[in-house]
Parts: structure tokens; sequence; C-alpha cells
């Protein structure tokens, strides 16, 4: 109606709901931030005559859980499992620092054995959900199936389906593998995360090495090289202060691997 064609005039994009689901909502959420919702119809006869109640809450948590609810919603001429159209990816807020386990790097059984087995979405899916437990403050938290493929980058042309079964099997990899997570796949299109923290001290990376765009543009190799020069700056020294064979030996790091990291991280 005209009503739609002004909103789109100003710049709006509309997303119509199918009409075989009845929409309910009342809602409304400002700069990712503040989220307003209560019994209000947003119409003028509603505003005059009705008693409403609306609240505003500061929460960017909560208006990140609604964007995301949102962006599942089935739109007119869909069917179930088509493929949503692209919708901004809500960025999750990170301390500007965050603490990872030294034993993910020092024993061989968790970085050193990913790369071994080519584990690339793994390595990139654990530091993601490192990043996530550090936004959270905790050790377990619901975790969006569909938002965390959007996150590793997973190809566009897939249906939400097939990402969704991509995200489970890395995920139960992470668990079964390498004992680094528990996952409760019986949340629908969400999952329960318990991120299993490693025994022993930690170290500090900067959180812009988690971002998602800045992990799907760089090798597993790469990742490993920056985690390690961020465990030795962590403890006062510098990769220049050693031999790249004793780096290699220490971390359970092939040396071809550690020359493709570097060589990829100097360009």
């Amino acid at each position: 109606g005209a009503h739609l064609k002004a909103l789109q005039k100003s710049g709006a994009i509309l997303y119509l709901v199918s009409s075989h689901r009845r929409l309910h909502d009342k809602l409304i959420i400002v700069d990712e931030r503040f989220v307003i919702e209560g019994s209000t119809n947003w119409s003028v006869s509603a505003l005059k005559d009705n008693y409403e109640s609306a609240v505003i809450i500061d929460s960017p948590e909560l208006a990140r859980q609604k964007i995301i609810r949102m962006r599942n919603f089935l739109l007119t001429g869909q069917e179930e499992g088509d493929k949503r159209p692209d919708r901004p990816v809500v960025k999750p807020e990170l301390p500007d620092i965050i603490r990872i386990p030294r034993a993910l790097v020092e024993e061989k059984q968790f970085l050193s054995r990913m790369l071994t087995s080519q584990d690339e979405r793994a390595i990139t899916a654990y530091l993601l959900l490192i990043a996530e437990s550090a936004r959270h403050g905790q050790d377990e938290f619901f975790l969006d199936l569909e938002d965390f493929a959007a996150q590793l980058r997973m190809p566009g042309a897939w249906t939400d389906t097939a990402r969704r079964r991509q995200v489970i099997k890395t995920l139960k990899k992470l668990s079964s593998r390498y004992g680094l997570i528990k996952a409760d796949f019986t949340h629908g299109k969400d999952v329960w995360i318990k991120y299993e923290k490693i025994p022993g001290d930690t170290f500090i990376v900067d959180s812009g090495i988690f971002a998602p765009d800045f992990l799907a543009g760089i090798s597993s190799s790469a990742k490993a090289v920056l985690l390690i020069d961020a465990l030795l700056e962590d403890q006062g020294a510098h990769m220049e202060d050693f031999l790249q064979k004793d780096l290699c030996r220490r971390f359970y790091i092939q040396p071809r691997q550690f020359h493709k990291g570097m060589d990829e991280l100097r360009q």
C-alpha cells in the first residue's frame, strides 16, 4: 500500500512475513541496542484510545537475540528450508582482550592435531566459540546455528538446512574428536554449548583476531602462527628470539606449515 511505498522511498528495507504464519510481535529495535516491546499496536487508534504498555530496554545482548530470531522468520514466497535472503550478520561485542588456554597451543592433541588433520573449519569454529564465551562471560550459552554458519562464512548458495548440518558436523567434531566442548542439539535451530575449559594457564590475545572476516581470510597455518606469537608475547618474548626449528618442535607444528603461516602474515 501507500504507507509501505512511503517507507521504501525513505530508505527502509521491508521484509514481508509469509501469509502462512501470523506475526504478533510488537517490537522495535534501535541501533542494535534499545529494545522496545510490549502490548502496543503501533497504530494511531491504539496510541490514542487503548490502554497499552511497553518498555524500553537498553541491552545490546537482548537486541542481538531478537535480531537473530527475526532472521529466521519465514518470508513471503519462501518455504521451510529455503535459504533466507542475505541480511546483516549481528557482530557480537567482545572484550578488548581474550584469554586462551596455553594448552591449546602447547599440547599436541589440540591445535597441532587440528593442523595435521586439516580441520580448518574446526579451528575457526573453536576460536569463535572462545570469543562467544568471553562475550557472554560464561562457559555455557545458546548458539544460533544459522548465525554461526554466517560467522564461519559458509557459502551463501547453500540452503539454511545444509549450513546447519555443516555447523553441527563441525561442533560434533570439536566435541568427540577434541573434547573441547559439549553440545546439545535438541533445541531446534539453536544449540546449547558448554565450553570445556582446558586446565592450566592462559595467555592474552587481542580480540581483533576473532573477527569472523579476519579468521575467514587467513589459513589455519597463519592462525597457528598468530596464536604462537601471542603466547610468546604474553611471556615477554618474541618469535625472533628463537630458531624456527625450535618453535616447530615446541609447538608440534610442521616446518612447512610454520613457514606458510609466516609468509602469509608477512604479505
